[in-house]
């Protein structure tokens, strides 16, 4: 295929969503970057089903969890939606199709029902037989309904699905070729606009604002926002309850790189989902981009990623040895969260603030092979990195210094020096004006023997960790230090 003969549409299985189940706000993502590529988003009525399904399920499982809370007199509220299954695929298919003017419900038609119910039989196309039951038929009308769709020209749909071998094997037995295919694989949806551009072409640039404005007067006023949100938040804590929000994030993944104990415990959850706990700290803001709210170049929008340190809670059913299911969960310490977000800028302030994407979670407490990597990484993977602030070497290694000045955006200068000069042991970098610091400590006993000449290092030893010369004690992760610097730095120089 040329790089100008780009695909019409994208046919979603239900297989492409997690768990298969309904996502509306992924699916909007979805049809909006199709939108601007001017392709459409197909949804069979066939996955529409099997999300009905799915929700049926978990409405019932709602049902008896708020029956039982009911019970406990811990809720009084009324009880969950009594839709059956038939009556939630109506409404499903009623919202589906109303998500935007490029999103087309692709009805079952009698024609491709047969074909499938028939591949299902003889084992043709999608149809097989797993555990002893012959299936596929769903499969198999699903994708030729989406190709007669397409006047059967394949390369002109792309196929949004986890089950890469029912598409193929669909498309074999109407005497398309294998390499003809075009397979979207579910892979989260952090690379989305890499396979919108593969499939469907790049973009157009979004409009200039005809109201100019640059990224540092943005940054700070997504900053002072966040910051009048925070310090709100914090005045009305009275410290006998969980903190209060101050910062929405609807969607947040499980992430990675957990500790081995909560590893073992998500592992053993059915259906575990993740939701940010309150109280969490603001480390740093980026702009991404700034471009008009409308045709014509008026209103201003802007694109932007909030980093978080806080915790997150995962929760999901378990199943015990009497084969009876409760809820379990566990909390996620000390975790980075990544959040995309939208807003309008109208008059001098941020309205409609939404989250774009799902929320990474990774650890913030990273681990090093050793104290030099350690601060490696520190300066040129997070200190050097900051939007509009700069780094000044104050010594003779400008690549590596281990003195320098970071300079913000409106005049503030931070002074860091490394106690004591010498990467080969344990270190601490020193903040001068915002009073934080951060350490390096080398754990030995991460050493373990292998016979009488050999050994190996069970897990990586080196950690950072965080202290603030107005508080007592320290944090076991760098990240409580750097937000520290970062705001000290975003501050106006008349705050002195």
């Amino acid at each position: 295929m040329s790089d100008t003969e780009w695909a019409k549409a994208a046919v979603l299985d239900a297989s492409f969503l997690d768990d298969g189940r309904l996502n509306i706000g992924h699916i909007k993502r979805l049809a909006a970057g199709l939108a601007l590529r001017g392709a459409e988003l197909w949804i069979p009525e066939g996955v529409v089903l099997e999300f009905a399904v799915h929700t049926w399920d978990d409405l019932r499982l709602g049902r008896r969890m708020h029956k039982r809370l009911r019970q406990a007199g811990l809720t009084d509220e009324d009880p969950l939606s009594d839709l059956d299954s038939a009556q939630i695929a109506d409404k499903l298919l009623t919202d589906c199709a109303d998500i935007a003017a490029n999103v087309a419900i692709i009805g079952l038609t009698g024609e491709s029902a047969v074909a499938g119910l028939r591949d299902q039989i003889l084992g043709t196309g999608a149809g097989s037989v797993k555990t002893g039951v012959r299936t596929g038929a769903a499969d198999s009308a699903w994708v030729r309904g989406a190709l007669a769709r397409a006047n059967n020209e394949i390369q002109s749909v792309v196929f949004l699905s986890g089950d890469e071998g029912a598409v193929i094997k669909t498309a074999l037995a109407l005497g398309h070729e294998k390499s003809d295919v075009q397979i979207w694989r579910p892979s989260g949806t952090k690379g989305e606009d890499d396979m919108l551009d593969k499939f469907f072409g790049p973009a157009p640039a979004p409009p200039e604002p005809a109201e100019g404005i640059d990224v540092v007067t943005m940054l700070g006023i997504i900053t002072t926002s966040l910051q009048h949100d925070y310090d709100t938040a914090a005045a009305h804590d009275d410290r006998h309850g969980p903190p209060l929000e101050w910062i929405e994030v609807s969607a947040v993944g499980i992430g990675r790189n957990h500790s081995w104990g909560d590893d073992d415990e998500i592992a053993t959850m059915i259906d575990p989902e993740a939701e940010v706990e309150p109280g969490g700290q603001l480390v740093d803001i980026a702009v991404n981009d700034i471009y008009a709210a409308y045709p014509g170049g008026s209103g201003v929008m802007v694109d932007y990623t909030v980093r978080l340190l806080a915790d997150v809670r995962v929760e999901g059913q378990n199943i015990n040895n009497d084969g009876e299911s409760y809820w379990d969960w566990v909390i996620l310490r000390d975790r980075l969260l990544t959040v995309p977000y939208t807003a309008e800028l109208h008059a001098g302030a941020l309205i409609d603030v939404t989250q774009t994407d799902t929320a990474e979670n990774d650890t913030a407490s990273p681990r090093f092979d050793d104290n030099y990597d350690a601060y490696r990484w520190l300066y040129t993977e997070e200190l050097s990195t900051w939007q509009h602030i700069t780094v000044h070497p104050l010594n003779d290694d400008a690549d590596l210094p281990m003195t320098f000045q970071l300079h913000g955006p409106y005049g503030r200068v931070e002074t860091a020096e490394l106690y004591p000069p010498d990467l080969t042991g344990d270190w601490t970098l020193e903040f001068e004006s915002s009073g934080a610091s951060i350490s390096a400590t080398y754990d030995h006993t991460a050493r373990v023997a292998l016979g009488r000449h050999d050994s190996y290092d069970a897990f990586p030893p080196t950690s950072l960790h965080s202290s603030l010369r107005r508080a007592s004690g320290s944090w076991s992760q760098p990240y409580t230090g750097l937000a520290a610097v970062w705001a000290y730095l975003f501050s106006p120089a008349e705050a002195d």
